[in-house]
């Protein structure tokens, strides 16, 4: 604990933790030679004026040094502030600590002897100031043992790693001239040893300075045959290795950027960022550079838990910061303070909060005004002031940190002040009067004003005035003799019922029990009936009442209600319980033996109150719950038909059922079910019926036309209803039943078109891509849609990406198959003929043959050219129907060569321009498709559109003998027979023809 002067052990130079080493005398003599040191200090003439005046206040100190000495309490208190000053001073060692991954603590060595030496405490050594810091050091961490460390630091010296690698190196070296294989990475450790055994007896046969580094390579085989058994400690020097190897890179990155304690973050982000490379052992790696640290004395933590040290305020202590740490563990003061206003945590040496402003110094002597106030009216037994004051208080101080705990006493207290009014109360009805003096007796002792209750003063009065009554004819029985000693216990017994000697002599005489006992239920109330005794002179009847079992009744016990007569009316019963009843004969203040008993009786509360609305598509009905019910069940039917079954209604028990998806213009009648769960078994109410009439529902849209918009691909629909129209669109027909449908039943079934544009009576729309279609429209009234008749819309997508592919003399078809196309007609005829031709070709392929050949196979026979028809087939609600057709020509791969050479001539009637001749040779037929002339300025064109094209046909060129000529006029600057060559405009054409180009002679 700080203290306002310096210590005296530390003045003195005494260990506190070795109070038992030193005498008083022992002391004495050391004040004396710090007195004689301080007076020279004091008198010297060398000495600074700072060095005089602290050693003048040490010589005022010395008479209170020996008044210490001579209390044993105070020279106590002075050790244990020693050490606690001590232990202040001492945990600066934490500075010098690297932390494991397991949290231990590795201590630099000797710091603790550098810090005694910087505390200039006489008897403190390294050994205490450790005491003093709590750090319980380890060794430093070894990731290998000995033997392993030096076979790996002789792998090293050859700029090696592993036992593999030291052997392989050695295996392929020419000098050695080994006849073995290399190892593998994964070898077993026999393969590792044999090879060792060859390699180590091939090594020892060589003579020296025939390998270089001969040297180096005997000392590494010679480190590594100390660890070649067993398996784990070989695996373990590889292991390691590997680690080493891979962590090289991050001790360098360590050495440059050592300058702050390494954090956990920064250490594992090392091992993550070079140990990704090659597969390592995490565990080792950590182990390798906790070593490293230890042997560099790199302040670093590589545990999770926070190491950041901070100064107490208090003591000056150095402890570990963070959100945890609220109270100095050295000197048990606050570091941390949470502001009692907005809960806001911070230092301790804060004058106002952060964040609000709210002034801690005055601000906590009005909360600890405030605290101990409540604490007084507790202890006053004000228990009613005392949550007044709390409810202020809180409202002022929110987060004060003491709340919780002044909440509990508040709430223990209250409690026990409601439980004596209770037993007060409880007293005074079955008129027990001298229990009710010792009650209020003893509550006064918790609760002094308790007697400022209502009625509890005038209750008390009363119980003592009776209770002094019954003690007076209680003495004077005891002095009487005969028939009057009886009278006066029993006029002992009316004034006070339960006064202990008139129970003590009347208790042999109780009266006569009833007998017969019956219950019968009424709605909600249960009627007691029974045989009263013929002696009722003074008697009443006490009803007792249990639940799910007879009551234990003794003298003390309250019962339900005390009666003259033999008949009761219980009105305070819980619904789905069974009561038990037990009646018993009280006279004098005494219960009979005997007694009457009847049970079980159970009320069951009927579900009253109900409010059925109506609402858009049905109806809302609410109902309160009964008391104790377990459930409540809801059964529907509809009014006037008498042979319909009811229907249930689920629901959750909420108190609110939304009945929607109901018939328009309709009665609708429920009857309500109370359930009890009572003991394992469920008992029913008999139910009450209410009833609802639900409003007029629009008509369905039954002529909804839908057109196609050829413009754009959208789609129109039309309708005559003024009512806003929802469109559903489904792939398949629905199997919808009525007309009111749940709109949640429809969104899962379909799904909503969002309409491009809204017309008064219609929309246009987007749908998309799919074989069929069916469109709904639907008239939504709240959360029920209403049902109109449905349209088909066929969108039969026909064959994309048609590819055509020559195999011989066959040709193979590739098409994108539309989705929902089931299968695919493909009509094979002449060119020119129609598809509907008796003689064409048709061809069924289903799509499961498709996808196993992957292509349609059309026979080409003595045909150049055949026209292919497809049509996909898609099912329809069981109607087969054809998307339209997709047309294209085939040809069976042969041609016929079309040959041609170019000239130029001379134009007499104009110079400038020039005649380009082109002589054509074809071996078939009778004409030649339409071509076109290209040229270009650079190169040849190799397509009619790589150029200008400067002449065309127009028309196929009429052949005779199997020749043709042509020619065509063109300016003589832009002629260039080199690069002009001949197009067919169709490029169909070139299935059938090949064009042979001339070649000419590069000049």
């Amino acid at each position: 604990m700080a203290q306002e002067r310096e210590n005296y052990c530390y003045l003195l130079g005494l260990n506190p933790y070795r109070e038992d080493r030193y005498s008083k005398g022992e002391i004495i003599k050391r004040i004396d030679e710090a007195e004689e040191k301080w007076r020279k200090e004091a008198q010297a003439t060398s000495s600074s004026l700072k060095r005089k005046f602290r050693a003048n206040t040490y010589l005022s100190m010395v008479t209170d040094m020996y008044a210490v000495i001579e209390s044993n309490v105070l020279l106590e208190d002075e050790f244990e502030n020693g050490r606690t000053l001590l232990e202040s001073k001492a945990s600066k060692l934490n500075k010098d600590v690297i932390v494991l991954h397991d949290g231990s603590s590795y201590l630099i060595p000797g710091a603790e002897n550098e810090l005694a030496k910087r505390l200039k405490w006489a008897d403190v050594d390294g050994p205490t100031v450790l005491r003093a810091s709590k750090i319980q050091p380890v060794p430093a961490p070894k990731p290998v043992d000995d033997d392993i460390m030096t076979a790996f630091e002789k792998l090293s010296d050859v700029g090696l790693y592993t036992s593999k690698e030291l052997l392989n190196t050695l295996i392929e070296l020419p000098s050695m001239n080994m006849d073995i294989n290399r190892l593998d990475p994964g070898c077993r450790p026999e393969e590792v040893r044999d090879a060792f055994g060859a390699v180590e007896r091939r090594l020892s046969a060589m003579k020296a300075g025939n390998i270089e580094n001969q040297d180096a390579y005997i000392q590494a085989m010679r480190a590594l045959k100390v660890v070649m058994y067993p398996d784990d400690r070989l695996a373990m020097l590889d292991r390691y290795g590997r680690c080493m190897r891979a962590m090289e890179p991050a001790i360098e990155s360590m050495e440059e950027d050592y300058g702050q304690p390494f954090t956990s973050n920064y250490l594992h982000g090392l091992i993550s960022i070079y140990g990704s490379h090659e597969a390592i052992d995490n565990e080792m790696a950590v182990a390798i550079l906790e070593a490293y640290c230890c042997k560099r004395h790199f302040i670093a933590n590589f545990s999770s838990k926070n190491t950041r040290l901070t100064i107490c305020p208090s003591c000056k202590a150095m402890v570990a910061d963070g959100k945890d740490t609220v109270f100095c563990p050295v000197c048990g003061k606050a570091m941390r303070i949470v502001c009692p206003h907005c809960g806001t945590t911070q230092p301790s040496t804060y004058r106002s909060c952060i964040k609000c402003g709210f002034g801690f110094e005055e601000g906590f002597r009005e909360v600890r005004r405030e605290r101990q106030a409540i604490m007084d009216l507790l202890a006053e037994g004000d228990v009613g002031g005392a949550e007044d004051r709390f409810g202020s208080m809180q409202e002022r101080f929110p987060e004060f940190t003491e709340n919780n705990d002044l909440l509990v006493r508040i709430g223990k207290a209250s409690s026990d002040y409601r439980r004596a009014l209770g037993r007060i109360d409880n007293d005074y009805r079955i008129r027990n009067l001298y229990d009710l003096k010792t009650t209020v007796e003893s509550a006064r002792i918790q609760f002094p004003r308790i007697m400022e209750a209502d009625y509890v003063a005038e209750r008390y009065s009363e119980a003592c005035e009776k209770v002094q009554e019954a003690d007076t004819l209680c003495s004077l029985a005891a002095d009487s003799e005969g028939e009057d000693t009886m009278d006066l216990y029993i006029r002992a017994a009316d004034k006070c019922p339960d006064h202990p000697n008139a129970v003590r002599r009347l208790r042999d005489y109780p009266p006569e029990g009833p007998a017969d006992a019956v219950c019968q239920v009424r709605k909600d109330t249960v009627l007691l009936r029974y045989a009263v005794p013929s002696d009722r002179k003074g008697v009443s009847f006490c009803i007792y009442r249990g639940r799910n079992t007879l009551p234990e009744v003794d003298q003390s016990t309250v019962p339900l209600a005390e009666i003259p007569g033999g008949v009761f009316l219980d009105k305070t019963l819980d619904p789905g319980v069974d009561y038990y009843y037990k009646i018993h004969s009280k006279r004098w203040g005494i219960l009979s033996r005997d007694f009457a008993q009847c049970g079980p009786a159970m009320v069951l509360s009927e579900v009253e109150g109900v409010k059925v609305e109506t609402i858009e598509d049905g109806l809302r009905i609410t109902y309160p719950t009964p008391r104790g019910c377990s459930r409540v069940r809801i059964w529907r039917k509809e009014e006037g038909d008498a042979g319909q079954e009811e229907v249930e209604i689920v629901h959750g028990n909420t108190g609110t059922v939304e009945d929607r998806s109901l018939k328009g213009e309709t009665v609708y009648h429920y009857l309500f079910v109370a359930e009890y769960d009572v003991n394992g078994r469920t008992e029913r109410s008999l139910g009450t019926v209410f009833s609802g009439k639900t409003s007029r529902y629009p008509e369905p849209v039954n002529d909804m036309e839908v057109s196609w918009n050829r413009t754009d691909g959208s789609y129109s629909a039309r309708w005559s209803s003024t009512e806003k129209v929802v469109l559903y669109a489904s792939p398949r027909k629905a199997r919808i039943f009525g007309t009111a449908v749940p709109v949640e039943d429809v969104e899962r079934w379909m799904s909503p078109v969002e309409p491009d544009e809204v017309y008064d009576n219609g929309c246009k729309f987007d749908l998309p891509d799919g074989a069929v279609i069916f469109l709904y429209p639907m008239v939504r009234i709240g959360r029920t849609a209403i049902r109109g008749r449905e349209v088909m819309i066929t969108n039969l997508r026909p064959f994309r990406d048609v590819e055509k592919k020559m195999d011989g003399g066959d040709c193979d078809i590739t098409v994108t198959w539309p989705e929902g196309a089931e299968s695919a007609i493909v009509v094979v005829s002449d060119p020119g003929a129609r598809e509907d031709q008796p003689r064409s070709e048709k061809i069924t392929v289903s799509r499961e043959l498709y996808e196993k050949d992957g292509r349609i196979r059309i026979q080409m026979g003595m045909s150049n050219k055949k026209t292919v028809t497809l049509l996909a087939v898609y099912d329809v609600e069981g109607t087969k129907a054809e998307s339209i057709p997709f047309t294209m020509d085939v040809y069976s791969g042969s041609s016929t060569k079309v040959r041609y050479s170019v000239r130029e001539e001379r134009v007499k009637e104009d110079r400038n321009l020039t005649r380009i001749v082109m002589d054509l040779e074809c071996a078939e037929g009778d004409s030649i498709p339409r071509l076109a002339m290209t040229a270009t300025n650079v190169g040849i064109p190799l397509r009619m559109n790589d150029g200008e094209v400067v002449w065309d046909s127009q028309d196929p060129i009429a052949l005779q003998d199997g020749r043709a000529q042509t020619w065509f006029t063109m300016d003589k600057g832009k002629a260039d027979l080199k690069r002009m060559r001949l197009f067919f405009v169709n490029k169909e054409e070139y299935s059938l023809y090949k064009l042979i180009h001339p070649l000419y002679r590069e000049v």
